[in-house]
């Protein structure tokens, strides 16, 4: 159950760093610049981005690629990083309490 806690705990601190960056960063028109996890994705692991595309269209569905993961990656990584481990935390929470009952 720690092991989860610390994965929740590390994804709403990148969130949070994301936030940071995207408020406090250097932007032209002075406005927060919000960077989509599909180009933090590529920046992080070109190949890797590139490979989860052609595996999923090729073995499991070209349907799951455009309707569900690509516009997953087209969102802003802050939104998507917050909202996995506010999931998390909360599914952590119920199993916890669950124990306990």
């Amino acid at each position: 159950m720690a092991g989860l806690w610390c994965l929740t705990g590390a994804l709403l601190l990148i969130a949070a760093a994301l936030l940071g960056l995207a408020l406090f960063g250097e932007t032209e028109a002075g406005s927060p610049q919000f960077i989509a996890l599909g180009a933090l994705w590529f920046w992080l692991s070109p190949g890797s981005l590139n490979l989860v595309q052609a595996v999923t269209e090729r073995y499991l569905s070209v349907t799951l690629w455009d309707h569900v993961i690509f516009p997953l990656v087209q969102q802003p990584a802050v939104l998507v990083f917050a909202l996995a481990g506010a999931a998390l935390g909360l599914i952590t929470w119920l199993l916890g309490r669950r124990r306990h009952a």
